[in-house]
């Protein structure tokens, strides 16, 4: 396994989780003095802020997203950059004004972490399993007999959508599935990123 080292650090930030940002990260500096940003969120929201670069490593990372999404897991991707320090103060200034402001605080923080979220270095993903909570699937099928039209708007991987979906009795095999995906080569090179849309219809149902 190699040789285990415990390795103190502080933690000097932390830029939280929001629904709109969908990644959080920490700012942290070790005993030998450097300064390093780890961030982990959404595949799509950590790609488009990535270094050019790797993309050996980048392929190989979404080719095991797909293969975790399509178990049904929910994935993040990790990444890091290391900080210089004289940026860092620049930086940190601002984000203690953020923070300390009274009004739209929340959008100040915001646009302070795009300042130092960015080219970063991938180090991979991670995949873990979340069931539904008791009952979720009865709850859907019961509303979907009784002619209640549901829709569901996620942030997952396509096929970690798709997965949920037939788990939560949301769709079946008797319905029809349209995938609409912007998944190509040439967008990727130009966006570096997927952006992916998943629509059911069931014969029986009018939307």
């Amino acid at each position: 396994m190699g040789n285990i080292q415990d390795v103190p650090y502080e933690i000097l930030n932390v830029l939280e989780f929001n629904s709109t940002r969908k990644r959080q990260s920490v700012v942290c500096r070790y005993p030998d003095g450097r300064l390093i940003l780890y961030c982990k969120g959404a595949d799509t929201v950590i790609y488009e802020r990535l270094a050019s670069g790797d993309n050996d490593l980048k392929k190989r990372t979404r080719e095991h997203l797909e293969h975790f999404g399509a178990a049904g897991l929910r994935t993040l991707c990790l990444a890091y950059r290391v900080l210089n320090p004289d940026a860092y103060e620049n930086w940190n200034d601002k984000y203690i004004q953020a923070k300390s402001s009274l009004r739209d605080r929340e959008k100040k923080l915001d646009e302070v972490a795009e300042l130092i979220e960015k080219d970063l270095i991938l180090i991979g993903c991670t995949a873990i399993e979340d069931k539904l909570q008791e009952g979720v699937p009865a709850c859907i099928e019961t509303l979907s007999r009784a002619g209640i039209k549901i829709w569901v708007l996620t942030g997952d991987k396509m096929e970690t959508a798709i997965n949920i979906a037939y788990a939560c009795n949301l769709i079946n095999n008797d319905m029809k599935q349209f995938i609409i995906s912007s998944e190509t080569n040439a967008i990727r090179e130009v966006e570096d990123q997927v952006s992916i849309f998943f629509f059911c219809e069931n014969p029986n149902l009018s939307f």
